[in-house]
């Protein structure tokens, strides 16, 4: 399943179903990096945590295999695509239903950095909130960087917090020092 046969619109962007594998090569080319001047730093206090924001010297900047995700794309539960006029693809989202804790798992919501800040996250969002609605999923969960403080700050702003860190996740020869795994859940309220 890859989302429902209807499209929408937001602000001139049309979302879709993705198609697999016609969108495969489309998605691959999106450019879903990030920048930011800040990150969160986590300390161990004993069995606790905490994050602190500490602003660069110079902007962290982080791109992601989209070869790799657009394998996720394939595997989805849902999965939609942002298109702009032209059909370039300004952001895609996919998520996948969990039955073991009836959580809908959002495996990522990317937009291209000329496309951010115009809705387009909070309508591929929406979209996914839409799809764990048909489930019997009882919360929203994902994973990102304590440095992908753009997405954090999304997150927070859409009424996800934070309910884990994993300092060892990634393989530390395929990230920046300091990368930690941040793990966010929103509940979903009765519709």
């Amino acid at each position: 399943m890859h989302g429902t046969s209807s499209s929408h619109q937001a602000d001139g962007i049309s979302l879709r179903p993705i198609q697999w594998p016609q969108d495969a090569e489309k998605i691959a080319s999106l450019d879903a990096s990030y920048s930011s001047l800040y990150t969160y730093e986590t300390r161990q206090n004993g069995l606790g945590f905490s994050l602190h924001q500490v602003e660069r010297a110079e902007p962290f900047h982080k791109s992601y295999p989209m070869e790799d995700i657009a394998d996720d794309a394939r595997d989805a539960d849902v999965a939609w695509i942002a298109e702009d006029s032209s059909g370039k693809v300004a952001g895609f989202a996919t998520a996948a239903y969990q039955e073991w804790n009836r959580s809908v798992l959002i495996t990522g919501i990317f937009v291209a950095p000329a496309y951010k800040q115009q809705g387009i996250g909070r309508s591929l969002l929406e979209l996914i909130d839409k799809f764990a609605r048909t489930t019997s999923a009882r919360c929203l969960q994902l994973e990102t960087q304590n440095t992908n403080v753009p997405a954090i700050n999304f997150y927070l702003k859409a009424g996800f917090r934070l309910s884990g860190i994993n300092v060892d996740l990634y393989d530390p020869h395929q990230v920046q020092a300091g990368e930690a795994a941040l793990y966010f859940t929103r509940a979903l309220a009765p519709a």
